[in-house]
């Protein structure tokens, strides 16, 4: 891989580690509704955690990513005077 015809790819994903994993009902796909989250604002929105290797899997599977990086973010964040946990997976590469 690797050849002239390729476009540069960036995804900021929730990790496994993040607050808001399995904090509602679980649909069949794994992703799951936020009907339980008081604090991030998200409350009823759809979400999705990754593992990072699963993650990395999807994307060299269905975009072909290749030259990539992957960086994990980790932040503590005050909303209504609770700590919120935000835990992301940031992936920058190349898909061709």
């Amino acid at each position: 891989m690797g050849g002239g015809d390729f476009s540069f790819f960036f995804l900021r994903a929730r990790s496994i580690r993040d607050h808001r994993y399995k904090l509602g009902y679980t649909l069949e796909n794994g992703s799951f509704i936020l009907d339980k989250d008081e604090f991030s604002g998200e409350k009823n929105c759809l979400c999705t955690c990754y593992q990072e290797y699963e993650l990395i899997e999807y994307l060299k599977k269905y975009l072909n990513l290749y030259d990539f990086e992957v960086i994990s973010s980790e932040n503590i964040n005050m909303k209504n005077q609770v700590c919120i946990k935000d835990s992301d997976i940031i992936i920058y590469g190349k898909i061709c």
